[in-house]
């Protein structure tokens, strides 16, 4: 073994952290397995074992605390993704240990919070997230008294953020503070599950109040299932500076059973955008709410063909329809031409065996024969036992299929 390149040992330990369809313990068992074969294999799975770090109670945070403390080695250096989800009773920030553990995490770039209440969070705990400068930021179900405590997390980190997420959040007030001091010039923004009454997107737009610049925003991941969402990506759209140039949306259903569908009836001005990434939520219970988004989908990029659009790249993820939508897709896409690849992903219904999937890639290409012959198109049917929930705020809207 001690003849095998240690660059070879890495590649092999990195490779089996990248199988996105390995659930999260799986990995850990496999780094367990790796740190047994040789001791060669154990600093490389070290690495992976704590970069992503979950800390949900304050028992936690402290034996993780006396681990480190009687570590030989220096395992807070390791982290680099630190999870705070404040679900259970026993908060995280009850901890003394708390900020301690968050001024050893030298190498930390990233941070979810899940499950706060920011105005009840320790000032203590509050003061050692603040003082640590992120590249990445997740908010997932937080609520803010006021924009001012939102302020005070995130001026932190003015000179390093550059992704910021906020899914499902909830501002007690409308009454906002200016924004004073330098702020964080953010390249990817992710919205998720924002509904108008609860978070007003206008707040991060706004010139006097906004927390963060835009002016160099390149992704936007949005969640598109009410009105105010469409207004929200054309109100980043509409602002003097340069729009961003990838969009990335996913459309999810907030109810079992009903959808409005008021929003379909406006149509995206998106001439100048370059990458677009589309997944449909299956919508099981009402699935002609699927096919209905879809065609939404096909008026826009009949308009955008007319616009001469500059769209380079468009990714589908959704279920199975009859051919006719898929004839009209292939109409209106041949028309941009600008685009150079357009990549389908389609998810087979419940029923769907896997001997019939097949016959359905072979069926839907031969709708695509406008995109085929252009040699843009490349399509694909999910194996019916390889489906995966990408809801996943963490990687962005949809998770995996749209992370960079």
């Amino acid at each position: 073994m001690a003849s095998i390149p240690p660059e070879l040992i890495d590649a092999i330990v990195d490779e089996t952290q990248n199988d996105e369809t390995a659930k999260p313990w799986e990995r850990w068992r496999t780094l367990l397995s790796c740190s047994l074969v040789n001791r060669t294999f154990v600093p490389r799975a070290r690495k992976h074992l704590y970069r992503s770090l979950i800390l949900t109670t304050g028992q936690r945070c402290r034996e993780f605390y006396d681990i480190c403390q009687l570590s030989p080695i220096n395992i807070p250096s390791l982290v680099e993704s630190l999870c705070i989800d404040n679900e259970r009773l026993d908060s995280v920030d009850s901890a003394k240990t708390f900020p301690l553990l968050i001024s050893s995490f030298i190498n930390m770039k990233s941070i979810h919070l899940r499950c706060l209440e920011w105005d009840d969070v320790k000032d203590t705990a509050r003061q050692a997230l603040a003082s640590h400068a992120f590249q990445s930021i997740s908010f997932d179900v937080c609520q803010f008294t006021n924009s001012a405590l939102l302020y005070s997390f995130i001026s932190g980190s003015s000179a390093t953020l550059r992704q910021l997420s906020f899914a499902r959040c909830e501002m007690l007030t409308r009454r906002y503070e200016s924004f004073v001091g330098p702020r964080p010039s953010i390249e990817r923004l992710i919205l998720y599950g924002q509904a108008a009454g609860v978070f007003d997107v206008g707040l991060l737009t706004s010139k006097t109040f906004s927390p963060i610049v835009l002016d160099s925003l390149q992704i936007l991941d949005i969640c598109i299932n009410r009105l105010e969402h469409i207004h929200c990506i054309q109100a980043f759209l509409d602002r003097d500076t340069v729009p961003f140039r990838e969009l990335k949306v996913s459309h999810l259903q907030e109810g079992y059973w009903t959808v409005p569908f008021n929003w379909t009836s406006v149509l995206l001005r998106l001439s100048s955008l370059h990458s677009l990434t589309i997944a449909l939520d299956d919508y099981r219970q009402n699935p002609n709410t699927n096919i209905h988004i879809f065609l939404w989908w096909i008026k826009n990029f009949q308009s955008w063909g007319r616009e001469g659009s500059s769209l380079e790249q468009v990714k589908i993820r959704t279920l199975s329809f009859p051919f006719g939508p898929w004839r009209d897709l292939d109409a209106s896409l041949a028309r941009v031409k600008a685009l150079r690849s357009f990549e389908l992903e389609v998810v087979p219904s419940y029923f769907q065996d896997a001997a019939g999937v097949l016959p359905l890639k072979i069926g839907i290409e031969r709708q695509l024969l406008g995109l085929m012959l252009l040699n843009v198109a490349h399509a694909w049917v999910c194996e019916p036992s390889s489906l995966t929930t990408f809801d996943d705020p963490a990687h962005g809207v949809l998770g995996p299929f749209m992370s960079p």
